[in-house]
């Protein structure tokens, strides 16, 4: 079951590659909590994660984060993440954050508490087919980070990787667009 959904994962990445390189990336908005989503999904990436002894731990403020964006593009974008997370840094939890509007964007994070990603494959890892070093225990098909810089900037936002502040482990973060009342 779990090698047919990384099967699924992997066609269903090529295919919107294929599709955002030929402008076809269509965005379904709408306007949603982020929180409950992400609650969702770190329960069910956390069963993999807790066998691996990697708690998917959330960190979301004390008010709402509503954004205006395509709840299944997000959802996929932070399946990537977190998949990763626990595929390729094997110490620690996995934290994934909300952080509340600012100018118009909701930013979200996946920190975890593996080996640090070199900066010569930070510059590299959201291009198509690539893949960073660390990737040894784990071989992906080189197209999860380049869905997810895709859409993310179909969303009009970026996203990033850095090390952690306390240089142990990595912090992918994205922008979205904040649901304006």
């Amino acid at each position: 079951l779990q090698e047919s959904e990384r099967l699924r994962r992997m066609l269903a990445d090529m295919l919107d590659v294929c599709l955002a390189d030929a402008g076809g990336l269509r965005l379904r908005r709408s306007r949603f909590a982020l929180a409950p989503v992400v609650r969702e999904l770190a329960g069910r990436m956390g069963r993999l994660g807790n066998v691996l002894a990697q708690p998917v731990v959330l960190e979301t403020p004390d008010v709402p984060v509503w954004v205006d964006a395509d709840v299944e593009l997000v959802t996929r974008v932070l399946m990537n993440l977190v998949g990763n997370a626990i595929h390729h840094a094997s110490k620690g939890p996995i934290t994934v954050a909300l952080r509340p509007a600012v100018a118009g964007r909701v930013r979200c994070e996946v920190r975890d508490r593996g080996d640090v990603i070199s900066e010569e494959d930070r510059r590299r890892i959201f291009e198509p087919l690539e893949q960073g070093r660390l990737s040894l225990t784990h071989r992906g098909h080189g197209l999860g980070l380049t869905f997810c810089r895709l859409a993310v900037a179909a969303h009009g936002g970026q996203i990033t990787v850095q090390p952690n502040g306390d240089g142990v482990g990595n912090c992918f973060a994205f922008d979205l667009p904040a649901a304006v009342d």
